[in-house]
């Protein structure tokens, strides 16, 4: 076998010796791919400035040989070759090593990545359970209130339970004279039963919503104001008479805009001049666990 082809061979084996392992990085195998490829491209680089430096000690041998003897060049020669085989494996070291510090870094990065997202998902995990638990306790709540309502004005006046809300309608003369937006002595004690079940569940809110028919209400700017006042009015007496609290309660007017029956009859008219308690859950509640995870 000739020396040159005995050192490809030896140089050979080495490079065999400085593959990485694929499946240790596969969350990062484009990058170690792209490494692999530099690492065999300054390895191709050496090969050819080995093959160089070979030509050259070769021409120096046939000179020195015609001097000194055949003999003198060939162990020279190898010895050089030797140091130059070592030489390479020093550098073929090097890289290996960069390589497998490139990868444990890799590798870091990646478990750090992955326990960032870990996290995560065990917030959204929380935040969501925070929201079904609400959901859950809401339609219980809401459906005892429902059933409380039922039975406290079942005769006076309806009760839905529509959508997570419960809608409560109650016809003027329940609250109002004729024309007047101020609560009658009998309707203030129509409004302490609503009043009680509201203080009862804290986690429910209240909106009182005035309606009337397609008529001009006398002594008031229009329907609209008409319906705000009368609204605003059953609230001070929740607030005032029975201390709910205001952070739970919400007035508001539709006027005539909003009507239940046709207003082509007294009937429909009488049927539209009412107003609605709409008691649906505090959302702001859930909405301030969630910030709190978020922090």
């Amino acid at each position: 076998m000739k020396l040159h082809t005995f050192i490809g061979l030896l140089i050979m084996a080495l490079l065999s010796t400085s593959c990485i392992s694929k499946k240790k990085f596969e969350a990062s195998l484009a990058q170690h791919e792209i490494d692999k490829q530099g690492f065999e491209n300054r390895i191709s680089i050496l090969d050819r400035q080995l093959n160089t430096r070979n030509h050259t000690i070769d021409t120096l041998q046939l000179r020195l040989a015609a001097q000194t003897g055949a003999n003198t060049v060939l162990l020279s020669t190898q010895d050089k070759l030797l140091d130059r085989i070592d030489e390479v494996q020093a550098q073929l070291d090097n890289e290996k090593k960069g390589a497998s510090n490139t990868s444990q870094s890799l590798s870091s990065t990646v478990k750090e990545k992955e326990g960032i997202i870990l996290e995560k998902d065990q917030q959204i995990s929380r935040i969501q359970g925070a929201i079904t638990k609400f959901e859950e306790d809401q339609q219980k709540v809401l459906g005892d209130l429902s059933w409380e309502l039922e039975q406290l004005f079942a005769d006076k006046q309806s009760v839905d339970y529509v959508n997570n809300e419960i809608r409560i309608t109650m016809d003027e003369s329940l609250l109002f004279r004729p024309g007047s937006a101020r609560v009658r002595t009998a309707g203030i004690q129509n409004l302490q039963k609503i009043a009680e079940l509201i203080t009862k569940y804290p986690t429910l809110k209240l909106n009182v919503i005035g309606n009337t028919d397609n008529k001009k209400a006398k002594n008031f700017k229009d329907n609209w104001d008409y319906s705000v006042i009368r609204a605003a009015n059953v609230v001070k007496v929740l607030t005032k008479e029975y201390e709910l609290p205001p952070s739970r309660v919400l007035a508001a007017g539709k006027g005539e805009f909003a009507p239940k029956a046709s207003n082509q009859t007294k009937e429909g008219q009488a049927t539209n001049r009412r107003i609605d308690f709409v008691i649906m859950p505090r959302f702001d509640l859930v909405v301030k666990d969630i910030k709190k995870e978020l922090k």
